[in-house]
């Protein structure tokens, strides 16, 4: 047939299938439309069988832009005094807002030579584009004239499981469900609880109970609770007026009442112990029945068990804890006792190291830093910082009794008094550094720098300033007065009552 020069007319017809709904028809929309064209071979109108090749591109000009859905390909399109006609379906995705522009190849049926392309492109007409509603940019409303038009009926039948819909287990249910004016939900009306993936959320089983987090407060038939964070009071049953707050804070608490554990991980073992307070991370972490607690810093009485009546405040105050009647207060107090009980430990480190020495009173930064025995009382920075076993000793001020390791019975009062003191006991130093290099026994200093150089001398009595100065190893020397004794050194069995005594 040779190589022929086709025209297509520009001013061509275009139709679209539409389906027409009524109240006695139902149909469904497509995206097929239907296309008629005129065709020329060369300047008269075509006759005969062609094949015709149809795409979709974004742009007029030929060789240019991105085409849009499939290529369709009509062969044995009879053309009859140039007119013909097809149907078309470029899909739904091919139309999603800009202008689309219909390119046409043609040859006759049978060719094997290729596609004469026509140019221009075809632009095509809003009627078939209408299929996608200019792509959902406004949504369809019901008329303001529908009042009651969507009855309970037609909702009832939608499908479950359709994903186009809220439901309850597939189910649509009645429920209060309220959206204000700006299109915001504000009030959601549930009986008991919300769910987020099938877990629990918020909920309010029992009487006057609050419970927010995964998992929290889910066995609770007790009143006045209130858990938040993931599994807090998970295990809680007949417990009432409980307050835990934190990731798995009272996780194990059963029937214990009254208890208030912040912190994650705080009173996570409790069962049945009640009237707590346990505040910090893992604060009473082990506490199961144990009661009347209160625990303050993380990890304070972290390892209580049954121990009751116990006050700890400070990071790890009472860490090791499992005694009754404790107050310990300050970082790392009281950090190592476990079964020693009616302590009160005030200060950093104050009787860090005690685990069974009891009724011991330790006041200031390490008093009774590594005391082990009881019934010992500590006031001031370093006082009986180093007593270890020794009992019945009362050091009061900076540094007292510092060096005291195991001498007991002893009553060191003033700042240094007895401060060299190692195993002496039953000595008794009243003054600024009274008896400050003191080992021995049973001797009874008073006034400022009294026996201050005595080491190893036993069963002396110094009264006043200076008295008994110089003494080191001399024993059962009596010496009241200013200075009195100042220069006695060894002598022993000495008793003088005067003022500046050179006597030796």
């Amino acid at each position: 047939m040779g190589h022929k020069t086709f025209r297509i007319c520009v001013n061509c017809i275009f139709g679209f299938a539409l389906v027409v709904f009524s109240v006695n028809v139902i149909a469904a929309q497509t995206t097929a439309f239907t296309y008629q064209g005129k065709l020329n071979d060369g300047a008269n109108p075509a006759n005969g069988n062609y094949d015709i090749q149809f795409k979709l591109f974004d742009t007029a000009t030929v060789g240019t832009g991105v085409q849009q859905g499939p290529t369709i390909t009509n062969a044995t399109v009879a053309v009859n005094a140039g007119v013909f006609s097809v149907q078309l379906d470029f899909g739904l995705p091919a139309y999603s807002g800009p202008p689309r522009y219909l390119e046409l190849g043609v040859r006759p049926s049978g060719s094997p030579n290729a596609y004469t392309v026509l140019a221009p492109r075809s632009p095509v007409s809003s009627t078939p584009y209408s299929v996608r509603s200019m792509n959902s940019s406004v949504a369809d409303a019901l008329s303001s004239a529908c009042v009651g038009c969507v009855t309970s009926t037609q909702i009832g039948s939608i499908p479950a499981g359709s994903s186009n819909y809220i439901q309850n287990n597939g189910v649509v249910q009645a429920a209060d469900f309220a959206i204000d004016g700006d299109g915001r939900a504000y009030l959601f009306n549930a009986s008991a609880e919300y769910q987020i993936g099938g877990q629990r959320v918020l909920g309010v089983t029992g009487s006057a109970n609050t419970f927010v987090g995964t998992g929290s407060g889910s066995l609770t038939t007790g009143d006045g609770n209130s858990f938040f964070g993931r599994t807090a009071g998970a295990s809680n049953t007949s417990g009432s007026f409980n307050s835990f707050f934190g990731e798995r804070a009272g996780v194990l608490n059963t029937t214990g009442a009254g208890n208030s554990f912040f912190g994650s991980g705080a009173g996570v073992a409790n069962t049945t112990g009640g009237s707590n307070a346990f505040y910090g991370r893992n604060a009473g972490l082990s506490n199961t029945t144990g009661s009347d607690n209160s625990f303050f810093g993380t990890q304070a009485g972290a390892n209580n068990i049954v121990g009751i009546n116990n006050s700890f405040f400070g990071r790890r105050a009472g860490l090791l804890n499992t005694a009754s009647n404790n107050s310990f207060f300050g970082y790392n107090s009281g950090d190592a006792n476990t079964t020693g009980s009616n302590n009160a430990f005030f200060g950093t480190e104050a009787g860090a190291a005690n685990v069974t020495g009891a009724a011991n009173s330790f006041f200031g930064y390490r008093a009774g830093f590594v005391n082990t025995a009881g019934g010992n009382s500590f006031f001031g920075n370093f006082a009986g910082a180093s007593n270890t076993t020794a009992a019945g000793n009362a050091f009061f001020g900076n540094n007292t009794g510092i060096s005291n390791q195991t001498g007991a019975n002893n009553s060191f009062f003033g700042s240094n008094a007895g401060s060299s003191n190692l195993v002496g006991a039953g000595n008794s130093f009243f003054g600024y550094n009274a008896g400050s290099s003191n080992t021995a026994s049973n001797n009874s200093f008073f006034g400022n720098a009294a026996g201050s150089s005595n080491t190893t001398g036993d069963r002396n009595a110094f009264f006043g300033y200076l008295a008994g100065t110089s003494n080191t190893t001399g024993t059962e020397n009596s010496l009241f007065g200013y200075a009195a004794g100042s220069a006695i050194t060894t002598a022993s069995s000495n008793a003088l009552f005067k003022f500046f005594n050179a006597s030796s």
